[in-house]
């Protein structure tokens, strides 16, 4: 039985391209085909979106919005592995009767889904590529940065998306490509006050910094676990959190010059390992979705709470985690395919479940009232 296991383990690695992290596989959503769910009630009733059936398993999701928004509707970005990025190539807002927004293409009393597009971009990007993790300008809101695997290779990725109104998928240009083969990049960071600076890290336990929009990188840290992801504070940039195989959690308050690791405050509330963590800026705190449960701290990080949300065993770890944009005390949370919803800021649950196989890997709520919820 353990022969047969391992050998099913190692096909299953084949199969995802093996990317390594800090010694250990990462594959994310686990899955041959990936899917995407809407809630128009902010996560008790759902509805699959039809376009995303075909798709592989969905590594990573974005959600942008310009601040002009006559020239430019709002759109997702989908990262899939092995297949590229999916952008939605008509407003990101599902058009349903149920909130007045009655249209000509629309039936009355159902609701339609917009279509996605495939996004290839030969000869750096192709279908053969997967999207990890995805960052914007803010200076320059068409342009983003990616953290992907590629041919073998860890790289980051500079996208600019074409004008509103113009044909074509844009332009792409290779940033940084990781110097071990079989480590992928899992975390980008743009400074949200100068996008000439950027941090990236992967699989390889190297975090590298920027300072003039990637024309060259500087190693700023060397941490002997794998890179999950990187966190950034939304106004204050040299605030990061760097989440890590093996359980690790790390900060700095001086854009990477030095590090702290906070595990004391993890260990002590028995997290295990963290698989998300989400700043919610509009309560100031930290969310993170572990091993054990969803956990908060209030100290940036030092100390840790357990929410009062019991989960089956079967369902951990938490995966996804979203705050309600206007209404800070609505959180979701996800388990499995299960979905989990407070409106008292987790003191209080309620329960809904999706006719999944495969763990919900990301919640996210749509940037534009009215708000919907979307689970990959």
């Amino acid at each position: 039985m353990i022969v047969i296991f391992i050998v099913l383990l190692a096909a299953l690695v084949v199969m995802v391209g093996g990317t390594l992290f800090g010694g250990y596989n990462f594959f994310g959503s686990i899955g041959d085909r990936g899917s995407m769910w809407v809630s128009y009630d902010n996560g008790t009733a759902w509805e699959e979106v039809p376009a995303a059936r075909g798709m592989n398993s969905l590594a990573s999701l974005f959600a942008y919005t310009t601040t002009t928004p006559r020239v430019e509707e709002p759109f997702f970005l989908i990262g899939a592995r092995n297949q590229g990025l999916f952008l939605s190539a008509n407003p990101v807002l599902p058009v349903s009767t149920r909130f007045g927004e009655a249209g000509p293409d629309i039936t009355l009393g159902q609701s339609v889904t917009r279509s996605f597009a495939a996004v290839l971009f030969p000869p750096i990007l192709t279908e053969k590529m997967s999207v990890y993790a995805i960052d914007q300008s803010r200076q320059h809101p068409r342009e983003f940065f990616l953290a992907v695997f590629e041919d073998n290779h860890g790289k980051i990725v500079k996208w600019i998306k074409p004008e509103a109104g113009k044909a074509g998928w844009g332009i792409s240009q290779e940033l940084y490509a990781a110097s071990l083969a079989r480590y992928g990049m899992f975390g980008v960071r743009v400074d949200p006050a100068n996008d000439r600076r950027i941090w990236a890290g992967g699989g390889d336990g190297l975090l590298v910094e920027s300072q003039n929009g990637g024309a060259s990188w500087t190693t700023r840290a060397r941490f002997h676990e794998g890179i999950k992801t990187i966190v950034g504070h939304p106004i204050l940039a040299s605030r990061m959190w760097i989440v890590g195989s093996r359980g690790s959690l790390i900060t700095t308050v001086d854009g990477g010059a030095a590090w702290t690791r906070l595990n004391n405050g993890l260990n002590k509330a028995k997290a295990g390992e963290i698989h998300e963590l989400f700043y919610d800026a509009v309560n100031a705190q930290l969310l993170a979705g572990a091993d054990r449960g969803i956990l908060r701290s209030r100290d940036n990080g030092l100390n840790w709470e357990l929410l009062p949300l019991t989960i089956p065993p079967s369902a951990l770890p938490v995966r996804g985690i979203a705050v309600h944009p206007q209404d800070p005390a609505t959180l979701i949370v996800s388990a499995h395919n299960l979905v989990y919803k407070s409106k008292d800021g987790g003191i209080s649950w309620e329960q809904s479940v999706l006719p999944l196989a495969q763990p919900i890997e990301r919640l996210l709520f749509s940037p534009k009232p009215p708000y919907y919820l979307y689970a990959l």
